[in-house]
C-alpha cells in the first residue's frame, strides 16, 4: 500500500483491485462501481424495469419467459427449474449448479457441500486441529507462522497485514475483500 499515496481519498480498494475515481467523472451519478468494473448506467435504457444489474453483468429479463415462475436469476446465471426433477428433494441448486445429492454418500457425515464442491473430510486428518476448511479448501495452520498475528487467512489466501499501513484507520477502505494482494509460499521470511 506504500506505493498509493492516500491523501486523496478518491482512492479505494475494491476486491484486491486499486482504483482511483479520479479516473471517473462522478458528474453523472449513473456511473458506478460493481464489483471493480465500472458500469455506466447510461448505456442502459432503464425504461424497461426488467433490465437489471447482477454481479457486473447486465440482464434484460425480456430474454426470459417469466411465465414459468421456475425460472430464477442466480448469480447472473439463467436456470430453469424445469430442467431439474424435483421429485427427488435431494436435488439442490449450490450457486447456479445443479447437484443431485444421490451422487454422494451421505452415511459418512464428513462429506460435505462447500460452495458447490463435494469435500470428504475423512480426506484430512483431524487430529491436529489447525487443519481446517475455507471455503471448501483445506489449510493447515501449521504452514503459518501465527507469532505475528498480523497474519491472517482470508478466503483462503494468506496475507501479511505489514504490507499494509493501518495507522491511518480514518481512511476506511472500501475493502469487500482482500485477494490478491499477496500469495506468501513461504511465510517464514517475515519477521514479526
Amino acid at each position: 500500500m506504500n506505493m498509493i499515496s492516500w491523501t486523496d481519498m478518491d482512492i479505494v480498494l475494491i476486491e484486491g483491485t486499486v482504483v482511483n475515481m479520479n479516473m471517473i467523472s462522478w458528474t453523472d451519478m449513473d456511473i458506478l462501481l460493481i464489483e471493480g468494473t465500472v458500469v455506466n448506467i447510461n448505456m442502459i435504457s432503464w425504461t424497461d424495469k426488467n433490465i437489471v444489474l447482477i454481479e457486473g453483468t447486465v440482464v434484460n429479463m425480456n430474454m426470459i419467459s417469466w411465465t414459468d415462475m421456475n425460472i430464477v436469476l442466480i448469480e447472473g446465471t439463467v436456470v430453469n427449474i424445469n430442467m431439474i426433477s424435483w421429485t427427488d428433494k435431494n436435488i439442490v441448486l449450490i450457486e447456479g449448479t445443479v447437484f443431485n445429492m444421490n451422487m454422494i454418500s451421505w452415511i459418512d457425515m464428513d462429506i460435505v457441500l462447500i460452495e458447490g464442491t463435494v469435500v470428504n473430510m475423512n480426506m484430512i486428518s483431524w487430529t491436529d486441529m489447525d487443519i481446517e476448511l475455507i471455503e471448501g479448501t483445506a489449510v493447515n495452520m501449521n504452514m503459518i507462522s501465527w507469532i505475528d498475528m498480523d497474519i491472517v487467512l482470508i478466503e483462503g489466501t494468506v496475507v501479511n497485514m505489514k504490507m499494509i499501513a493501518w495507522i491511518d484507520v480514518s481512511n476506511q477502505l472500501m475493502i469487500r475483500t482482500i485477494v490478491g494482494i499477496e500469495l506468501m509460499d513461504n511465510m517464514n521470511r517475515f519477521e514479526p
